[in-house]
């Protein structure tokens, strides 16, 4: 063997050595770039979800709920039995249009607890 050929394989091989370091060092950079872009999505759900919430509708009856809810024994009942039950007007407080209308009445907290009874409405 030659001088050339030994150098050559010299030259090669540190050469081998090099590009494996650098596959090692870049690793840590690969992940920290991996991390980065999961934050910057995790941030655009996050402002999606706020501007979605900036624009949605917020409804409550205007009239008294009177004609579907039961008041019997001091606890509120839905009214099941009544065929077409409807609440006579919404008002949208809220800043985004109501197309679809969907929601579930609740009672009247009871000693400061969240109400137990509940009705989804649908339209």
């Amino acid at each position: 063997m030659d001088i050339g050929t030994i150098v050559a394989f010299i030259i090669a091989g540190i050469s081998a050595v090099a590009t494996v370091a650098i596959a090692i060092f870049a690793i840590p950079t690969i992940q920290a770039y991996e991390k980065q872009v999961e934050i910057g999505q995790e941030q655009v759900k996050v402002g999606q979800e706020q501007l979605f919430n900036q624009f949605r509708p917020v409804l409550y009856p205007v009239e008294d709920l009177e004609k579907i809810v039961d008041r019997s024994a001091g606890e509120y009942h839905i009214k099941w039995e009544q065929q077409n039950q409807e609440i006579d007007g919404l008002k949208n407080i809220g800043v985004g249009p109501a197309f679809t209308i969907y929601g579930i009445l609740f009672g009247p907290p009871v000693n400061s607890q969240p109400p137990a009874i509940s009705a989804a409405i649908q339209k």
